[in-house]
């Protein structure tokens, strides 16, 4: 048994290949399987009984097998995380147990196509610290033996050199599963299998005021334009007139700044589909009249102090001009309260409350210093529901400027937080548990690892 592309048993790296040497025919391809941890004689048993119960089927880590001339190769559909695995057989039981030491070896994430998608043309790009480390030139993909270019950069105009590698396929017959070389260079590439299929791709169609440019939808606001997927998802190198690498796909829209109202700005990028093709981009757009952007940020409906004293709800101005909160409304599952006079200031966070606010110092995470707080005539008919429930909150005129779903609380002292301040209120995927301490009241959010 040996480890590839680098190290030992003892120490492996995060994206390996186990080779067992003469393997080949003395056991079922299928049979080879990788597990999380160490098996003990229960699970040994259950897997030689081929009846793996529940717990031993969440510690199995999907993985490539094929057979190399006499030898088997296990390859893990994924970059691991430190720790020890084991790799066995119904009939011959724990065959070898590797530890993983993720730093041995430093790899890229891929990018594109997004890791929950199986299929594509073999169009990938990765993207990390380590790109430059990655050396372009020809590879071969297993376990089909497939030639492809590996260059810097994204596509055939090397953008985002400094971050990026793409990995481009020599046509290859449909249903090819391939995996990325283990090492290219001083880096590994994320390891998830793409199986090549001749994809067609639905008419993109717009509704809402939004156009139609390349792969995606395009809705035009004042300060920004929302690119959107309407069925399947697409890679934006943008360069103009911001500069970042961004996929939109269903559920998950891309946010640009910097336009202007009723000035023309560039957009200048380029896009790219599942099948591999190319659309160039490069038009003025002239934002829409400006307008406020309050938006419900946070929600701490579930403290670990008292109830009702500790909770509050956090909004901010994603705008780019200051807005008087008087006239606006927070309307919940027990009525509607109206927001006092205050002016916010663009980017600027504010806390909204019900009277006698005290926070446990002991307990719950502090206000951010300088943080205002605006205290409300009530939160809720008796608090906020710690099962959640939806908000929203209107202007003056009655129009509903953001929405905040109904999401129960996860733990005591972990707010529910939107992913990013123009995150979409439509979209599953703006919101979810803080991250760690659990809330950031008057402070910039980070949600859990999901």
């Amino acid at each position: 048994m040996t480890v590839e592309p680098a190290g030992d048993l003892q120490a492996a790296p995060a994206v390996l290949r186990l080779r067992l040497a003469g393997a080949a025919g003395h056991e079922k391809l299928s049979d080879f399987r990788l597990f999380s941890g160490e098996l003990s004689s229960y699970y040994l048993s259950r897997l030689a009984a081929r009846d793996e119960p529940d717990t031993l089927l969440a510690k199995e880590v999907t993985a490539v097998v094929w057979a190399d001339a006499a030898d088997v190769v296990v390859a893990p559909a994924r970059a691991l995380d430190g720790g020890t695995y084991t790799l066995a057989t119904p009939e011959l039981g724990a065959l070898v147990e590797v530890t993983v030491v993720p730093d041995l070896v430093p790899w890229l994430a891929r990018r594109w196509p997004p890791a929950d998608e199986t299929t594509g043309s073999g169009f990938a790009v990765f993207c990390g610290d380590a790109a430059s480390a990655v050396g372009a030139g020809t590879v071969v993909l297993a376990p089909a033996a497939i030639d492809a270019e590996l260059r810097a950069g994204v596509g055939p105009d090397a953008l985002f050199t400094e971050q990026c590698v793409s990995l481009e396929p020599a046509p290859c017959r449909a249903g090819a599963p391939e995996l990325p070389p283990a090492l290219a260079g001083g880096a590994a590439l994320e390891p998830l299998p793409i199986f090549v299929a001749e994809t067609q791709l639905a008419p993109v169609t717009c509704a809402g005021g939004a156009f139609a440019l390349g792969p995606a939808c395009v809705l035009v606001d004042d300060d920004r334009v929302t690119l959107t997927a309407p069925f399947e998802p697409s890679l934006w190198a943008l360069e103009e007139p911001e500069r970042r690498l961004a996929v939109a796909a269903p559920g998950a829209s891309v946010v640009v700044h910097g336009f202007t109202p009723g000035v023309p700005v560039r957009l200048r990028a380029t896009a790219f589909d599942l099948t591999g093709a190319r659309t160039p981009v490069d038009l003025a757009i002239s934002g829409a009249p400006e307008h406020a952007h309050v938006v419900i940020n946070e929600v701490l409906a579930n403290p670990r102090g008292a109830e009702s004293q500790s909770e509050w709800l956090e909004l901010v101005n994603d705008g780019t001009a200051a807005v008087d909160l008087g006239g606006f409304e927070l309307r919940d599952d027990g009525g509607a309260a109206s927001l006092p006079s205050a002016r916010l200031e663009p980017q600027e966070l504010v806390l909204l409350v019900a009277a006698g606010f005290a926070p446990d110092p002991e307990l719950d995470v502090p206000v951010a210093p300088g943080t205002r707080m605006l205290t409300l005539s009530k939160l809720g008919a008796s608090g906020l529901s710690n099962a959640g429930e939806l908000l929203r909150l209107s202007d003056p005129s009655g129009r509903v400027v953001s929405r905040f779903p109904a999401l129960a609380s996860a733990d005591p002292g972990v707010s529910v937080a939107r992913r990013t301040p123009d995150a979409p209120d439509d979209e599953a995927a703006s919101f979810g548990p803080h991250a760690a301490p659990g809330a950031s009241p008057g402070a910039p959010n980070e949600l859990a690892a999901r």
